[in-house]
């Protein structure tokens, strides 16, 4: 949830947008601070529409605040400059656009993308990644392997259960269950 104090903050860069769009000093300084203050970093300042890029990225949450939720109170957080993409899904996620309740569904399908986290579940990502060390997830190369070796359609399905939580050998499956046996 968005604090009171952030969304006073965002009201006042949306009080000061005339300031901003001319860009007199003291409205990029409320900018500036403005932004620091809702994402935790300052904005890539020199180029043309910087500014304005941060003034839009401000005046979507102050409009859907409900849909936002601040560095601060996230307990799930990328490393700096991070995303995750789940091959073959359009998605791609940033601290921006991560929610906590998202972020845990994709360490429960995939959880070799706790590399790319700071924070899971608010607490170092070194702390989660050592409690699922001890869950070996089958690599591609042992599924298709354990699928070669299948000669019943009952192996096969047995192997293909395995697979199926870090979803792997997916292409190998098609191939192995056509030169299957129909015993079962």
């Amino acid at each position: 949830m968005i604090s009171d104090e952030i969304l006073t903050c965002l009201q006042r860069v949306d009080d000061n947008r005339l300031l901003i769009a001319t860009k007199k000093p003291e409205g990029l300084k409320i900018l500036r601070a403005a932004y620091y203050k809702v994402y935790g970093e300052h904005y890539q300042e020199g180029c043309g529409p910087c500014h304005e890029k941060a003034f839009y990225k401000l005046m979507k949450i102050l409009n859907n605040p409900k849909s936002f939720t601040p560095m601060a109170e996230k307990k799930y957080v990328l490393k700096k400059g991070y995303q995750v993409s789940l091959f073959g899904s359009g998605e791609i996620y940033t601290n921006n656009n991560l929610t906590d309740k998202r972020a845990a569904a994709l360490l429960r399908e995939r959880p070799q993308l706790a590399k790319n986290f700071v924070t899971i579940n608010g607490k170092p990502a070194d702390e989660w990644q050592i409690k699922t060390a001890a869950k070996k997830i089958p690599k591609a190369t042992e599924v298709t392997g354990l699928i070669e070796k299948a000669h019943t359609q009952a192996e096969f399905k047995a192997v293909v259960a395995v697979g199926n939580d870090s979803k792997t050998g997916a292409g190998a499956t098609g191939k192995e269950r056509e030169k299957l046996t129909k015993t079962e």
